[in-house]
């Protein structure tokens, strides 16, 4: 009588078990598969955050740059227009005022 109890129970747990195992392996693999995934996801960000560094580089490059000839610029210009204030004071405005054709 009591092998009739048992039997049935414990079939229906080592069924369970069984089960269990398979879906233990199934979530094995999925978790597995995702990790691989962020894996190559942390890569490819690594990358995408390299190519920004360099970049932001290069752009800093270009910004000084571009700063110092725009001092360079801007000592010329200061340059120019003492020469000029002192050629109007040696010489004179042109009768016709300045950049103006006679």
């Amino acid at each position: 009588v009591i092998s009739g109890i048992v039997l049935p129970i414990v079939l229906v747990v080592w069924r369970r078990g069984t089960e269990a195992a398979k879906w233990q392996g199934e979530l094995g693999s999925t978790v597995r598969g995702l990790q691989h995934q962020l894996d190559e996801r942390k890569e490819e960000d690594e990358a995408l955050q390299q190519g920004l560094r360099e970049r932001r580089q290069a752009y800093d490059v270009c910004r000084e740059e571009i700063r110092a000839s725009l001092a360079e610029v801007k000592s010329d210009l200061r340059i120019v227009r003492h020469d000029v204030a002192r050629l109007v004071e040696k010489n004179g405005l042109p009768p016709s005022g300045p950049g103006k054709e006679e």
